[in-house]
């Protein structure tokens, strides 16, 4: 297959809000890749994978809680395997990012380009509070449990992109800007327990932001870390984004 993911997929700063549940429109800004990693499921071990952190630039405006405090847009992620399958999460996302043309000819192995081709394009995400409440009684996180193509005439008004987009970061073109904007928690629940972690220029880029910040991308017992990003939520309720047999169509 011609199709670029940055890997084989194997078979099978400042005052950051929360997005308001609800759907969003949004622009994919970068994918990051988070290495090759045998994630757990219910007690199950899997097979090793490669992850990657789909990052998304919300375009729905302060209304329906998608700009933070200062204006700017939240961004928001979506962790997923890259793993070939009808039911896989990789298969949804294709669907929602390629349009029709490019599907079938990505199932016909003849597409040429890579993810980063996807870049800057937009579509719809779900967003479901976390039944952990804060003491206002907000959710004391919010996740993305879906994603959908936007319609065109949607897509025609959808704002561009504010932020500088990400791109398409594999462990060997890892970028500080990349590392600064993943959530910490899959720094060190993903990033640094992947198998091919030691020695990639993202494991470089990581030692170098840690001689500066030694606690970066390190789990913190507070709500928020120095990356901004929330602590990673209890197990039990990461399952929607873990599982890949989901249907996110």
């Amino acid at each position: 297959m011609s199709f670029n993911f940055g890997t084989e997929p194997v078979q099978a700063g400042g005052i950051i809000k929360q997005a308001g549940e609800g759907q969003h429109e949004g622009r994919l800004l970068g994918l990051v890749h988070l290495g090759m990693f045998a994630d757990t499921y219910e007690g199950q071990v899997k097979a090793p994978a490669p992850f990657v952190c789909a990052l998304i630039e919300l375009k729905s405006g302060e209304e329906a809680g998608g700009v933070n405090e200062d204006g700017s847009p939240i961004i928001t992620h979506k962790t997923f395997p890259l793993k070939r399958s009808d039911r896989a999460f990789l298969t949804k996302f294709l669907k929602v990012m390629f349009t029709t043309e490019e599907f079938k000819q990505f199932n016909a192995g003849v597409l040429e380009g890579g993810f980063e081709d996807l870049i800057g394009r937009p579509l719809l995400v779900d967003m479901e509070g976390s039944k952990t409440k804060n003491d206002d009684g907000t959710p004391a996180y919010v996740n993305v449990t879906g994603m959908s193509k936007m319609p065109n005439k949607l897509a025609s008004i959808c704002d561009e992109l504010v932020n500088d987009p990400i791109g398409h970061i594999t462990l060997e073109n890892y970028t500080e800007d990349a590392l600064r904007a993943i959530p910490a928690f899959e720094i060190y629940s993903k990033l640094e327990l992947a198998d091919n972690f030691p020695g990639s220029v993202a494991e470089e880029v990581l030692f170098s932001v840690r001689e500066k910040t030694p606690d970066f991308g390190k789990k913190s017992t507070k709500s928020d870390d120095k990356t901004g990003a929330p602590e990673a939520p209890k197990y039990q309720e990461q399952k929607r984004d873990l599982d890949e047999e989901e249907d996110f169509s």
